[in-house]
């Protein structure tokens, strides 16, 4: 039931005698738990036989224990949150008003707290750096999740409108019918918790660019399909390595899986929006390029 950092630095692993002159290596990580007693959170400090597995606790322990150690300032951004009128207006779009206010302190706390701290004074650091400015930063992340609401709404809006217009033309309405179903792929009910938020910062980004996309689609159609058609054989490969991922496909590979499905939406901004700038220099030569890299990875 810890609730400050009054322990020694973890920065080393605890030897432990197994027996038989053997000796493991026991790794000391902090734990977000259930009390058995009274079933509410608690933070707690392990000790893992994987170090792998006490690194995947200890990000979510550290969060846990600023919570624990500096509750009144967590509560007041909490309530800064459930105040803001325009998450309140954008909440209906997505997972509902009280899910979608506590994502977005999930997002806030993640973001700003999971961090691999080992010692008391990188815990001491991290404290100074963010409590005393923890209001300013919820309203950056409350601006960057409602600028990404607007620009969705925007965009359903647009696909809605000219749905309804063009319901009497097979092709157009097609195009309209895949570009929506993309658009719900690309920012679900669930982003806040699905993306980290460095991607959620480009999110207005890619919506505004399929609502542009919809625009010139259903004035030019034929054209539309042309500029498709560049784009399939680069989905197709994402799909192919997506489906190949497995247990035992290295980390480095998975993410650079995830990174070649985020140039795919800046490689889209350049066929079909050229107003919104790409995030970096993105072509099909450099699509091509990073797929001769990942056949090479294990």
């Amino acid at each position: 039931d810890l609730r400050a950092w009054d322990f020694k630095d973890l920065d080393e692993p605890v030897p432990i005698q197994a027996g038989d002159g053997i000796v493991q290596n026991g790794y000391p990580a902090l734990v977000c738990e259930k009390s058995p007693d009274s079933g509410r959170s608690r933070v707690s400090l392990r000790l893992f036989r994987s170090e792998k597995k006490a690194l995947q606790s200890h990000l979510k322990g550290v969060s846990a224990l600023f919570q624990a150690a500096f509750q009144d300032d967590l509560n007041a951004l909490k309530k800064d949150i459930n105040r803001s009128a325009r998450l309140k207006q954008a909440a209906p779009l997505f997972s509902g008003q009280g899910n979608f206010q506590a994502s977005v302190f999930t997002l806030i706390t993640q973001t700003l707290f999971e961090k691999n701290i080992q010692r008391k004074d990188e815990f001491t650091g991290l404290a100074e750096a963010q409590i005393s400015r923890l209001y300013l930063t919820g309203q950056a992340f409350i601006k960057t999740i409602t600028q990404v609401s607007d620009a969705y709404k925007d965009c359903f809006d647009t696909l809605q409108d000219l749905s309804f217009r063009f319901q009497d033309k097979p092709r157009t309405s097609a195009i309209l019918t895949r570009l929506y179903n993309d658009l719900k792929n690309l920012i679900p009910a669930n982003f806040t918790e699905l993306y980290p938020y460095e991607r959620i910062l480009h999110l207005h980004r890619y919506a505004h660019a399929y609502r542009i996309r919809a625009q010139k689609a259903a004035d030019q159609p034929l054209r539309e399909e042309k500029k498709a058609g560049m784009l399939i054989p680069y989905q197709r490969q994402f799909e192919h390595l997506l489906s190949a991922l497995s247990a035992k496909t290295s980390e480095e590979k998975t993410d650079r899986v995830t990174a070649f499905f985020w140039m795919l939406e800046e490689y889209k901004i350049s066929l079909f929006a050229q107003e919104i700038k790409t995030d970096g220099k993105i072509s099909a030569k450099k699509l091509d390029q990073e797929l001769i890299a990942l056949s090479a990875m294990i």
